[in-house]
């Protein structure tokens, strides 16, 4: 996949920094087979989003239902867009996730509906 990639004409397209960064990156994981610090990384932070998860769907329970109330849409400031899942649209991506999926997150707007591009 990374050959690919690597020489695919949209990578080509990109930056030469980018290319760089991009490359190397692909040789240190090809080179590192074993638990990488990143991945680890990751993981904890998926595991410490799922326990936040379980906290806010038991205060979602407390606070009424705020995920049912649709459409629950995001900040249009970009300074206030940021990747912090445990926490957009009240942290209905988590504890709602079976209702949406990576459009509704992409656009900040939960539906419950799993919404599509162009509907």
């Amino acid at each position: 996949v990374d050959a690919l990639l690597l020489s695919s004409a949209a990578f080509a397209g990109l930056s030469p920094a980018l290319r760089s960064h991009i490359a190397k990156e692909s040789g240190r994981l090809s080179a590192n087979r074993t638990a990488d610090a990143h991945c680890e990384a990751a993981s904890r932070a998926a595991d410490a989003a799922d326990e936040a998860a379980s906290r806010m769907a038991a205060a979602d329970v407390v606070h009424g239902g705020i995920c049912d109330r649709v459409p629950l849409v995001g900040p249009d400031d970009p300074t206030r867009v940021h990747f912090d899942v445990a926490h957009d649209a009240e942290g209905c991506f988590v504890t709602d996730q079976g209702k949406n999926n990576c459009y509704d997150y992409a656009t900040d707007i939960l539906t419950n509906t799993f919404a599509q591009p162009g509907r």
